[in-house]
């Protein structure tokens, strides 16, 4: 692990660049398993270096909707995982608005630069139950710049990322109104979701480093 421009990094042993601390990601992988979320949405892709790790904690019939402002290409993705380039920080994006609106449990990751105008344009559109994660915190972001926004939202597993400094972290919202919810919830959102005048790609194949 290394600082690059400022940045906190490591590569993986596939050659993607993550930018975040080596030590945090197996933890971030234990909430994402634990949670067993339908649907991941990634703002800000990078290389796709935290995406790969999204890939690799959750199964085969989770969606995954990554975002970012710079076109990539990225071969070695499944099918499942639906990259979106748009700038989402300007103004609220339709798609992220739909995605989130669903009833499918769902993860929201903030990590596209705009951490404090990414939780306060998106956070709010989770349903109960829903899970917020958010990177650079205490960096870019920090408790007073959103603590109206988490009234709602209820710390997990914070501690652990205190107690090392890592600058990941994770949220419910509303969770003891979570139980009733489940039965009601629509695992068949990803077809009807899509990107609303931004240029989708399929992941197709990349070479040299893909965050």
């Amino acid at each position: 692990m290394y600082t690059k421009g400022g940045e906190t990094m490591f590569v993986r042993e596939d050659g993607i660049a993550c930018f975040h601390e080596e030590g945090a990601i197996s933890k971030i992988q234990d909430i994402i398993r634990g949670f067993d979320p339908v649907m991941v949405v990634e703002l800000g892709t990078r290389y796709g270096g935290f995406t790969s790790f999204i890939i690799e904690s959750t199964s085969d019939k989770v969606k995954i909707y990554t975002f970012d402002i710079t076109h990539h290409e990225f071969r070695n993705f499944p099918k499942r995982v639906k990259f979106t380039c748009e700038d989402i920080a300007s103004s609220p994006s339709p798609t992220i608005t739909k995605l989130l609106e669903t009833k499918s449990r769902k993860i929201l990751y903030c990590d596209n630069g705009f951490a404090i105008k990414e939780v306060r344009m998106y956070a709010p559109l989770l349903r109960d139950g829903d899970m917020l994660g958010v990177h650079d915190w205490n960096k870019e972001i920090r408790q007073e710049d959103v603590e109206d926004v988490l009234l709602d939202f209820v710390p997990c597993e914070h501690g652990f990322f205190v107690l090392n400094e890592f600058s990941s972290r994770f949220w419910i919202k509303n969770p003891e109104r979570q139980k009733g919810l489940n039965e009601n919830e629509d695992t068949s959102i990803v077809r009807d979701v899509q990107p609303t005048g931004v240029h989708e790609e399929e992941p197709t194949s990349s070479s040299g480093e893909h965050k």
